[in-house]
């Protein structure tokens, strides 16, 4: 959001411990690392042109015959502009383009997988799980009390897109952040 490329605001140790705590960490990896976007995935979930890349956790079902995937869903995506993909599945999607500069993440509507994300010092960090961004340097892992209290009384966190760490938040299931130059409201 900050502008600039990743690489001037994210460290080499910093990429190293949050990629450390990343479910695949010990899997076939993809990488992209273009200005002001890095996101690394599972290969097999990953897909990426000249004009953005895409990536997800989860399980897509991908309908008809041929020869469908990652690369099919950047293309649908590309596409589609920013309008939502709404692929049937469990999953946690994120889908840059870089001729708008803008980042979708979005996640599937049954809540199967999770999508979390914070902003630090103008940058947006993301992840299907909150370890590697809580291996983040500049992330406290500090609780927030007010959803611990929720979820002691409820088992829910019942209002906002909160978690139990103050300042990371959670996209939606069945929602998606739209990311460029500010935050896009979850939609």
């Amino acid at each position: 959001m900050a502008g600039g490329a990743v690489s001037d605001r994210l460290s080499a140790d910093e990429k190293a411990r949050m990629l450390a705590h990343a479910a695949d960490a010990s899997g076939d990896l993809a990488e992209y690392d273009a200005g002001p976007l890095w996101l690394v995935s599972a290969r097999r979930q990953f897909a990426s042109d000249e004009h953005g890349c895409l990536a997800y956790e989860g399980f897509i079902a991908f309908a008809g015959s041929g020869r469908k995937g990652p690369a099919d869903l950047l293309r649908r995506a590309r596409n589609g502009g920013d309008e939502p993909l709404r692929p049937e599945g469990h999953y946690a999607l994120a889908f840059a383009n870089s001729r708008t500069q803008r980042l979708l993440l979005l996640r599937g509507l049954s809540g199967g997988e999770r999508l979390y994300y914070t902003v630090i010092d103008g940058m947006v960090l993301f992840a299907s799980s909150i370890r590697p961004l809580l291996a983040h340097g500049r992330i406290k892992a500090r609780l927030n009390r007010d959803d611990i209290r929720e979820i002691l009384l409820s088992g829910l966190i019942l209002t906002g897109n909160g978690t139990l760490f103050g300042g990371v938040e959670e996209v939606a299931p069945g929602h998606r952040l739209l990311l460029g130059d500010t935050i896009g409201g979850q939609q």
